[in-house]
């Protein structure tokens, strides 16, 4: 077992304990366990019955009826010895990675309880005081033997009366009757001193006070404990790392959702040039197709995305909050997004098949939402087929809502992947079968605009055989045309 090398930030004496439940991957081993010491990549766990060293473990974290934070952790580090192939009860563990969405969640609760931390957990682990009547030699003495690089200088009520650094009696030095100088004159006695109860930002104002040397800590006026730089830096060090991983993860996931919604638009327009670049059509045949319309369409649509990008609204902000439902024929939808990715289809010679329905099928929806979902669908479809196969939408009629299929002749999904397709960033080992590019978010998008619409989505594979991924609407009135669905 190897001893981890990182700062920690000590949460012992707040509170700062949760329920955490355990499985190894075989899921041959479960207990449940209190995880203390949160930090960016590991915490402490004291668990119920002795577990075997080196195991990998599943945790699910139930913070509350809505947050459950997953993942898988690796033990790491021992804070007791134990003999034989067991650790104690107690044991350190390394976060390996996290399942769905609770990267984000797990740098917030930890961030959470950074805020919490009382004054006195920062409080360096050595105080050494000196009282106010001593004199230089009691205080060279001190140092020398503590090694201190600093005294809170108390009066006999144990109250800070100041601070006294080895540069103040250093100063001093030249004095012929320096080891008899009372400290009191030399003490830096205009100094910040802070209540047990005093946020943790005032550390930082009073170190500035102070010169960077110290804050003492009182409780109703007495001295309780003092925080040093070197005390302070692992909450720095863990603050700031985790609100810059925070930050970046933002971005990146900002980035990925903008350039996912972006590039099935872009690659239909390609599509289009390319077929008359290759003079696949003739300029007669290109108009007959109806391809200028298509371009016009995704060319809206990415402006339309762009749009929502000079507004400060990514996909995620926005799901479920400003929808515009209105009346449409279903039908008439999916066989216009049929239409927009028959070219691409084409280029592996991909038959995508819609039959249309003898009559409307009315649905209140976002039109422009609920054709982001078909694109995806159909998107992946085209990209996990073989050449020369067929893609099958089918729409169905139910008495109180509408249900469509998308099925395909492709790859299919291994079994042990499938309840993971919805995830964000979900990335199946199954390759797209022309070289495309996939981010593992058009399924988890998908899943959110599909759901925040009051429908489901599911999926049904059969390795090597293809896959059918099934989507539900209700037939649902709303009063207004334009409606807030939040």
């Amino acid at each position: 077992m190897r001893q981890e090398q990182e700062f920690r930030v000590n949460l012992f004496g707040h509170g700062a304990t949760l329920q955490v439940m355990l499985k190894d991957e075989a899921n041959l081993d479960t207990s449940s366990g209190i995880l203390t010491n949160l930090s960016r990549s590991g915490m402490f766990l004291k668990t119920d019955h002795l577990s075997k060293r080196g195991k990998v473990f599943q945790f699910d974290l139930l913070i509350d009826k809505n947050t459950n934070i997953c993942g898988r952790l690796h033990v790491c580090w021992n804070r007791a010895k134990t003999q034989g192939p067991y650790l104690p009860r107690g044991f350190g563990a390394q976060v390996v990675e996290f399942f769905e969405e609770s990267d984000r969640q797990w740098f917030q609760l930890i961030e959470d309880y950074l805020t919490r931390i009382k004054l006195v957990d920062l409080c360096s682990d050595h105080l050494e005081v000196i009282p106010l009547k001593s004199h230089c030699q009691d205080a060279v003495e001190q140092f020398k033997k503590t090694g201190a690089q600093v005294l809170v200088v108390t009066d006999p009520g144990k109250k800070p009366q100041g601070i006294l650094t080895p540069n103040d009696l250093i100063k001093q030095m030249d004095r012929p009757d320096f080891l008899s100088l009372p400290i009191r004159p030399l003490i830096q006695g205009q100094i910040t001193k802070l209540e047990t109860d005093d946020p943790i930002d005032a550390v930082f104002w009073g170190l500035k006070q102070n010169h960077g040397i110290a804050v003492p800590i009182t409780e109703q006026g007495i001295l309780v404990g003092v925080v040093t730089h070197q005390s302070l830096l692992p909450y720095w060090w863990e603050t700031t790392a985790i609100r810059e991983r925070r930050l970046k993860a933002n971005l990146h996931s900002t980035i990925d959702l903008v350039a996912h919604d972006l590039r099935n638009p872009v690659n239909i327009v390609i599509s289009a040039n390319s077929m008359l670049k290759k003079e696949l059509l003739s300029p007669e045949e290109y108009l007959a197709e109806g391809i200028p319309d298509i371009i016009h369409h995704n060319c809206l649509t990415l402006s339309s995305l762009i749009d929502d990008l000079l507004k400060g609204t990514s996909q995620e902000d926005e799901v479920g909050k400003t929808f515009c439902r209105q009346d449409i024929d279903f039908d008439e939808l999916i066989s216009q997004t049929c239409d927009q990715f028959r070219l691409t289809a084409q280029e592996k010679n991909i038959t995508l098949s819609y039959h249309r329905t003898p009559h409307p099928i009315p649905v209140e929806v976002d039109p422009r939402r609920i054709e982001q979902v078909l694109s995806n669908l159909i998107s992946n479809a085209v990209k996990y087929s073989h050449k020369d196969t067929n893609i099958e939408l089918k729409l169905t009629e139910l008495e109180d809502s509408v249900t469509l299929e998308v099925k395909d002749q492709g790859l299919g999904i291994p079994l042990s992947e499938q309840p993971f397709v919805f995830e964000k960033y979900c990335k199946i080992s199954t390759k797209p079968t022309g070289g495309e590019q996939s981010t593992g978010l058009g399924l988890a998008i998908s899943k959110r605009l599909i759901e925040a619409h009051g429908g489901r989505i599911h999926l049904q594979s059969v390795p090597g055989e293809g896959s059918t991924f099934t989507v539900t609407l209700p037939k649902k009135s709303w009063h207004s045309p334009c409606a807030n669905a939040s």
